[in-house]
């Protein structure tokens, strides 16, 4: 039996295929151009987004959101070899928020 998130979210895709699809839109080309759109953001304010990123992070773990692995993999992709480092201390860091 499906649970009614599941079902939400079959739904929410599903209309986003179908708007996709309609606009003729190439989801692809889309990704491309926000991927080198974020990369030119993170190389301008390369403080200010690693600041970002982990208070993003730190809150997405404090409140027990299941989108921490992804943001991990995000971490790479903008930050390359440094996003591990990064990915590590907020994860650091919203544990021991959690704990106290």
């Amino acid at each position: 039996m499906i649970k009614m998130n599941n079902k939400l979210l079959l739904i929410i895709f599903f209309i986003l295929a179908l708007h996709l699809s309609c606009l003729n839109i190439n989801a692809i080309e889309y990704l491309n151009i926000f991927s080198e759109t974020s990369h030119k953001l993170i190389s301008q304010h390369y403080v200010i987004g690693v600041i970002c990123y982990m208070l993003i992070y730190v809150i997405i773990n404090v409140c027990c959101l299941p989108l921490s692995g992804a943001l991990r993999i995000i971490s790479g992709a903008l930050f390359g070899e440094p996003g591990i480092i990064y990915a590590l201390v907020a994860s650091t860091l919203s544990a021991s928020i959690l704990y106290w």
